[in-house]
């Protein structure tokens, strides 16, 4: 009996992009800046960043360093920053959520069997695959769920 093999999908922007037509980098921040819950997480000083670098992940960095690292101990906006940081990623998460409402349509017609046929011809199971992604977004989680069921997507978090 051969041993079996263990499989590893790596996702990042791309995959989104391609497969939910989610928007990249100046696009992305542009149309979250955009989203009204978002107004109500975000600081002025910070949109005004985020409007003016376009890149999140820039921008996130920053506020990283701002309010980790060993330099800034005696940073009197340590707290701020660390506010800052977890409001962005809640105004993120609540844009995602409601902008892969309106995505998923595109995925269903054209992907959504696609992938599940290339899993089964590639003998691609819940017990030889994981996976890791660099995104925010929340495409690969609706593609595990369609895939293996509900139950994964809550063993993997």
């Amino acid at each position: 009996m051969s041993p079996q093999r263990a499989i590893c999908i790596f996702v990042g922007s791309g995959f989104s992009k391609a497969i939910f037509q989610q928007k990249l980098q100046n696009e992305f921040t542009e149309d979250l800046l955009r989203f009204p819950v978002v107004q109500k997480f975000l600081r002025d000083e910070l949109t005004q960043l985020l409007k003016q670098i376009k890149d999140i992940e820039l921008v996130m960095s920053h506020f990283h360093n701002l309010a980790y690292s060993d330099q800034n101990k005696d940073n009197p906006n340590r707290r701020q920053h660390i506010r800052d940081i977890i409001f962005l990623r809640t105004a993120i998460a609540f844009y995602f959520r409601e902008k892969f409402r309106a995505l998923n349509s595109e995925y269903d017609k054209h992907y959504k069997q696609l992938i599940k046929t290339y899993f089964e011809r590639s003998h691609i199971t819940k017990d030889n695959v994981f996976f890791v992604t660099t995104n925010y977004d929340l495409g690969i989680e609706i593609v595990i769920e369609d895939l293996f069921g509900f139950h994964r997507i809550l063993l993997s978090r």
